[in-house]
């Protein structure tokens, strides 16, 4: 089972995923997302650590629930396109770019579209 802290950092007006990048603008988050990250940073210190990917491996509950549009992991998997992809996370629709996916799977040897993970807060 793996457990992945994400740390997001201010810089500026906008969040970014403390990640390695050849691009900024590859960490770029949707505005929905971003506001959603800037109410977890109550006492405004612009890092927001607490965070964390899950691995789901026994009974899945749908609190937390990480899941990707069936339609973007086909066009991510059969095209070389860069597009946003639709995130839910418990019912709650967000957007993250195709790269950014990509940086998150290769850093921290996801599966996406083989594993279930949860979305916790801590």
């Amino acid at each position: 089972m793996k457990c992945i802290q994400l740390i997001f950092r201010k810089i500026g007006n906008h969040w970014y995923l403390d990640i390695e990048h050849d691009n900024p603008r590859d960490l770029i988050l949707n505005p929905v997302l971003e506001r959603f990250i800037n109410k977890l940073d109550r006492w405004d210190q612009h890092v927001v650590d607490n965070i964390y990917l899950i691995e789901e491996t026994g009974f899945i509950s749908s609190d937390g629930l990480l899941q990707f549009s069936d339609e973007d992991m086909l066009r991510y998997f059969t095209t070389n396109d860069h597009f946003d992809m639709t995130i839910y996370i418990s019912g709650h629709k967000f957007k993250i770019s195709s790269t950014l996916y990509s940086l998150l799977e290769n850093k921290y040897q996801l599966d996406f579209h083989v594993s279930l993970y949860k979305f916790i807060i801590y």
